[in-house]
């Protein structure tokens, strides 16, 4: 099992860490971030996903694409394996919550890709401030939903990397949500993530 990705991605931590969350080994390739790529990261990542993004994983002769699908992938064949104090299991309202986060991963990455390549956006007005009113409305969402939290999977795991990136790039501030500040308290010393975190973050 191979990862193609850059540690700066929050969609490849996400990755890295449910492996990390299954006990799954892999071989890891750096490439450079895909806001800037070399030309030689640009073709490996072309060649190996059609929609020129990563993470990519390739197991068994086969690349899987988006960090959604790999992450349903892992559970489907290595639930088995995950931590004791991991839980692998999916339900309705856990997949509302992804796509709650997915959502505001979403409108982060416009505004973030936007503002660096044509910084004389006014980030306040159309489209920019609708994404950053999306990335509220969907924190806000899962700051309410008392079942965020109970137990640590899928969802919770993603949101420390997505909060993370959102402080690290200044894209939103999410200090005022109590709900998901605890949960990135709790459990922003887990190995998954510590080991995961890029130097500096």
């Amino acid at each position: 099992m191979k990862i193609i990705g850059s540690k700066l991605s929050p969609f490849v931590r996400f990755v890295r860490a449910v492996c990390a969350e299954l006990n799954v080994a892999y071989d890891y390739h750096e490439v450079s971030s895909m806001a800037d790529p070399t030309p030689e990261d640009l073709e490996l990542v072309s060649r190996n996903n059609p929609a020129m993004k990563i993470p990519i994983l390739e197991d068994n002769g086969k690349n899987i694409f988006d960090s959604r699908i790999i992450a349903q992938y892992l559970l489907q064949h290595h639930a088995g394996a995950a931590n004791a104090d991991f839980d692998p299991t999916m339900s309705l309202e856990k997949e509302n919550q992804m796509t709650v986060l997915y959502a505001a991963a979403d409108a982060a990455l416009l505004r973030f890709l936007m503002l660096k390549t044509h910084p004389e956006i006014n980030a306040d007005q159309g489209y920019m401030k609708k994404s950053l009113d999306r990335i509220s409305s969907c924190l806000s969402h899962l700051d309410q939903d008392k079942t965020f939290g109970k137990t640590f999977g899928l969802p919770e795991l993603w949101s420390l990397f997505l909060l993370e990136w959102f402080a690290a790039r200044n894209i939103y501030d999410w200090s005022d949500h109590a709900n998901l500040k605890a949960v990135y308290q709790t459990y922003k010393s887990r190995p998954s993530i510590t080991d995961t975190r890029p130097q500096g973050l």
